[in-house]
Formats: structure tokens, sequence, C-alpha cells
């Protein structure tokens, strides 16, 4: 007698390079270019999945997301062209993968287990959005604001493979020990720490921020290719770095009293190099 296949019994992510790895229970079409299944949560009997098997299948210009068959979800379609930016959750095992786009925002939570073969994925779609129309060349001599990476920052560029010779310029707020007074006592907190990181081909925004919270264990990461920057400058509302982005989105670094005249030399110098990558479209 055949048996049937539910994946939603698999426990492990995994990389699928051809139709015959795709799991049965999912009807896709065949001529793909590279695909991720992510599984659904593992958790505790009778208690019910925050989500379910996902398939990633990436094409030569579009993402298309589907879920398991049992959800009745129509699959969803990403344009790589659409993409605005990318965001990598890694905090302990409960990690996420988000898409940006003009109209929607993708967002695929999956277990920490899982992480390095997601960060292999991404690394193909990256390679692909970057891929989209001509690629900026920026030539200037290299600068770096703020205080000095700490060891967490430095691992979080080694962890992600950030490619140290092509970095233009960085700046980074570290995190801080804090006192808030309260009735009868003191108490002591840290904020988070935050990096802006610009390349001849990207921009990477670091921060171990969740929810407002530093996490000691964890960071998030957010990458965009230089074509959607459309300005960099500061804001006093609150006191932040943003950087502007294709259809009105934005992404923002939070900015201490005592760094301010540094983060207003970064965004003269950043937002020059965005200008020489327009010209150079």
């Amino acid at each position: 007698m055949e048996q049937t296949v539910d994946s939603r019994a698999y426990a492990f992510a995994y990389l699928i390079r051809e139709a015959s790895q795709v799991p049965a229970d999912f009807n896709v079409e065949q001529d793909f270019e590279y695909a991720l299944f992510l599984p659904q949560e593992i958790v505790p009997r009778f208690e019910v999945p925050r989500y379910v098997p996902r398939l990633l299948l990436a094409w030569p210009d579009h993402l298309s997301v589907y879920s398991h068959p049992s959800c009745s979800l129509e699959k969803t379609v990403l344009r790589f062209a659409d993409i605005s930016f990318v965001e990598l959750e890694r905090f302990l095992t409960a990690c996420s993968l988000t898409f940006f786009a003009s109209a929607r925002v993708v967002h695929l939570p999956f277990h920490g287990r899982d992480r390095e073969y997601v960060k292999m994925f991404l690394d193909h779609l990256k390679q692909r959005l970057l891929s989209i129309g001509k690629e900026p060349s920026l030539l200037c001599s290299r600068q770096v604001f703020g205080p000095h990476l700490d060891y967490k920052f430095e691992q979080i560029e080694v962890i992600l493979k950030v490619d140290a010779e092509a970095v233009i310029t960085r700046f980074f707020v570290p995190p801080r020990e804090v006192m808030k007074p309260r009735l009868l006592r003191q108490e002591f907190s840290w904020t988070f720490g935050s990096e802006i990181l610009l390349t001849q081909r990207e921009l990477h925004l670091f921060s171990d921020d969740k929810d407002g919270y530093r996490q000691r264990y964890g960071f998030r990461a957010s990458w965009i290719p230089l074509r959607n920057i459309v300005d960099i400058v500061l804001s006093g509302t609150p006191q932040s770095i943003v950087i502007q982005l294709l259809e009105g989105l934005c992404l923002k670094m939070l900015i201490p009293d005592d760094l301010c005249a540094e983060a207003e030399k970064f965004v003269r110098f950043a937002a020059e190099q965005v200008r020489r990558s327009h010209n150079c479209l």
C-alpha cells in the first residue's frame, strides 16, 4: 500500500536544488532555480503550532512562498524588483526572515536550529536582488564614525560574512547601562546597541533590540540593496538617523545626545555616497 507524505511531521529545514526533493504533499511548479523547506513549529502535544510547513521557491525574477496545503492559503509571490529590504532576526531559538515590499510584508518565523539553511537561501536571494539593474560603483576613501565596535557586533559581521574590503563607512552606537530611579531603590538596565554599515553595493543595519529591549543573545539584521536607498538624513523626533527607501518605507537608528556630532558627520558622508551611487546607475 502506497504511503502518503505529510511534511507536517518533518522536523528540520533543508535546501532543495531539484524537483525530486520537494515534499510530495506540496503541488508546485517544477522549474524553479533554488528552494528552501521550512518545517512546522514543534510544540507540546495538543497545542496548535503558530506556523505550518512552508516552501520558498526562487525563480530568476521572483520568490514564491507556499504554505502547507492543509492551510488552504494561496501562494505569495514577490517580485525581486519590488522587495525594498530584508530583515533577519536571530534571538536564541526564536528566529524569523521578513521581506518588506511596496505593498506587503511577508513574515516567515523559523526555529534557530535551521538558521544555517535559511542563511544559505538568503545569500542566494541577495545575489539575485543585487543583479537587478546596473550595479553601483563607489570609489572613495573609507571613513569610520562613532565608537569602536564591541565584540558582539564584530561577531555579527563575521556571522553574516560582511566583506571587510567592501566596507565604505560605519557608525556604531554601543549598548549602555542606564539607571532608572524607583521608589526607595534604583533599577539598572541596558539600552540596545546599533550599527549602520555601508558597502559598495548594500547597506546593513544591525541591532540587538527586541521589542524595545536589549537582548544579550541574538540580533536583528536589516539588509538593503544600495539602489533602494533614496536618502540618509537626521531626524529630531526622536533623535535618529533615518534611511529613506523607495515606496515611502524607512529604517531608523536612535542616536544618544553625546553622539549627535558624530552622527551628523556620518550622515553627510553616507548621503554623499548614496548620491554618487545614483549617478552611476
